[in-house]
């Protein structure tokens, strides 16, 4: 384990269900990041104890997880009192991604550029046998050079070995299978990560609108409940000496508008490929493909 020499531990900079998060120095590696996990007033010793043998067994295997979109785990030390347990982090100064996702959307670089980051961070931990269970924007930290890593270890564990974990985890995150009583496993990681890039796309203010993904992921489907983003879509497209348009509008709670036509970049006719108003998403959804299909 690394060496951690007179860690002294300084302002709170953040909280979560597992523990606070406070500045921390040491003489070894300077400025640091310092979660405490604490013994619960109700918990017996017994199983303070057992939580706090687990915890520093994490730790071990977490200080061994080296990359360079990981937070990087010095190591976890038990308190003087026996109370709480210190997991030693680097330091990053540039925040989570939490902040970026309440400001708004996020540019399509940004968030293109942080998804390549967190995805190689996250192989990495599955590929020493662990799974991260908690991928949110809350999670996703941005060091000094403004890399992202993926960060909060509450809840990773190793039991990637017999292929599934309990299913814990975000909420809003948590893919079908685990929300019907199954297990956590790579392939809820890899959902939460795609719940994530798709919630910093959108911004905190659209996602507000959506139902709750743990109220409608659970039956299958989720896209088909989510509000549509814009209040009109156009496409266009040049083939030859014509230019082909369908626009899809909404015009009401769940009530669209669509229409598909051409006309000539030259002399020639308008024409129709059809139009439907006042059909749910499914019958635009549904009328549209079949206008594609009849264009080619």
């Amino acid at each position: 384990m690394t060496l951690i020499s007179n860690l002294q531990t300084g302002a709170e900079i953040g909280s979560g269900y597992f523990g606070k998060v406070h500045e921390g120095t040491d003489d070894v590696h300077g400025k640091v990041a310092v979660k405490i996990f604490t013994r619960k007033p109700s918990e017996a010793d017994a199983d303070w104890q057992e939580r706090k043998k687990g915890l520093l067994a994490e730790g071990q295997r977490l200080s061994r997880a080296e990359h360079t979109n990981v937070l990087k785990v010095h190591g976890l030390l038990e308190s003087q009192t026996s109370d709480a347990v210190h997991l030693v982090m680097d330091y990053c100064p540039g925040g989570c991604l939490q902040k970026k996702f309440e400001a708004g959307p996020m540019a399509l670089a940004d968030a293109r550029r942080y998804a390549t980051h967190v995805t190689m961070g996250l192989a990495a931990l599955h590929a020493r046998g662990m799974i991260h269970r908690d991928i949110k924007p809350g999670n996703i930290l941005l060091n000094k050079h403004g890399a992202a890593q993926l960060g909060d270890f509450g809840l990773v564990t190793d039991n990637i070995i017999v292929a599934y974990a309990s299913g814990q985890g975000y909420s809003d995150h948590l893919p079908p299978e685990v929300l019907n009583g199954g297990g956590t496993s790579v392939k809820s990681d890899v959902w939460a990560l795609g719940m994530t890039i798709y919630r910093l796309l959108h911004g905190a203010e659209w996602y507000s609108r959506l139902p709750k993904p743990r109220h409608v992921a659970g039956r299958g489907g989720f896209a088909k409940h989510l509000p549509f983003l814009p209040d009109k879509v156009s496409w266009t497209c040049l083939h030859k000496n014509r230019k082909y348009f369908v626009e899809w509008e909404m015009v009401g709670a769940d009530l669209y508008n669509w229409s598909a036509w051409s006309e000539p970049t030259g002399k020639g006719n308008r024409r129709s490929f059809g139009s439907s108003n006042g059909v749910s998403y499914d019958t635009a959804d549904r009328e549209l493909v079949a206008t594609f299909a009849k264009i080619g």
